[in-house]
């Protein structure tokens, strides 16, 4: 099925009823994908997917740089920071939210909006964020990618992000159910670059560029399990990456800071400015092994090219 439900491209009209009924609509009738054709779309309250179980709908947009979803500035609903609004969120509540994705679009927040989140992402097993863009018109607000304002939040892949702006880049918690993240971009963070507080996180190849003390990555305390490979960290002040938890991190390039890596649990710290490898635990093995990682190399995900929208 082909539907037009009026959003306004130009980005002079609210469109978030528009976007909504897609959304809404396009859940209720099976697992269908909203396409959205270059141009601004502005919206002054969140797209919300409905709650599970549910499979999909996903969002596509024409390109990363074309298509926008811009929330107005000073919105209503968007002015608490310790009660996060997504401009989108997915999901919550449960573990069966299947089959997501949100690709080739920038979603902004405007400006006078310190209680947004870019996007509130949840997808569990089969769900992706593809070649998308999450900025802040002023540099407020909670986070960009925020997969923290729900438990259960994955199995699900993370690939060619950037997120400029914001207290935190990414932030995440609970301990279910593990996020991949390939290819991050963060820029200009308040608080922290990445801020994992409890999950289970696979990173690789996240380039961090922060300033006035903000450190690229804080593994938090508690359960959380942190592995980081092929990355860059850049900025100024003590640590690039301060650890609380469980971290293993190799091949990781820092510059500018005063200390390449904290392990506050355990005592540790690095001052080299490349990271080879560093395990905050040591690793278990029933005989007699070699005390660390392989270092094998690592293929890109293949990518699959999706079809005309209009067919």
């Amino acid at each position: 099925m082909v539907k037009s439900y009026g959003a306004d491209p130009s980005g002079a009209k609210d469109s978030t009823a528009a976007l909504q009924a897609a959304i809404s609509e396009s859940k209720a009738k099976g697992n269908r994908i909203i396409w959205l054709a270059k141009g601004t779309y502005l919206v002054s309250a969140m797209l919300k997917w409905a709650g599970p179980p549910q499979m999909g709908p996903s969002l596509l947009g024409d390109s990363r740089e074309g298509t926008i979803i811009r929330l107005a500035d000073r919105s209503p609903g968007f002015q608490d920071p310790d009660a996060a609004q997504g401009v989108v969120r997915t999901g919550w509540g449960s573990a069966d939210n299947f089959c997501i994705d949100i690709r080739d679009l920038t979603i902004d927040t405007g400006s006078g909006n310190p209680g947004a989140s870019g996007i509130q992402y949840m997808s569990n097993n089969q769900g992706s964020i593809r070649r998308v863009t999450v900025r802040s018109g002023d540099g407020a607000g909670v986070a960009g990618l925020d997969l923290a304002y729900t438990d259960m939040i994955g199995p699900c892949y993370l690939a060619d992000i950037s997120v400029e702006g914001f207290n935190v880049g990414v932030r995440t918690s609970s301990t279910v159910n593990s996020n991949v993240i390939e290819r991050l971009s963060l820029k200009h963070q308040r608080v922290a670059g990445i801020r994992n507080n409890g999950q289970c996180m696979s990173i690789r190849r996240l380039t961090s560029v922060q300033k006035d003390g903000v450190p690229g990555v804080i593994n938090e305390a508690g359960w959380g399990f942190m592995t980081l490979i092929d990355s860059s960290l850049t900025g100024s002040g003590d640590a690039a990456l301060i650890n609380r938890a469980f971290l293993l991190a190799r091949n990781v390039e820092t510059k500018g800071y005063v200390r390449s890596l904290v392990d506050e649990q355990n005592g540790r710290e690095d001052r080299e400015a490349r990271i080879d490898e560093y395990r905050s635990h040591a690793p278990l093995a029933l005989h007699e092994s070699l005390q660390r990682t392989l270092g094998l190399p690592i293929a890109d995900a293949p990518e699959q090219a999706w079809g005309d929208p209009a067919s």
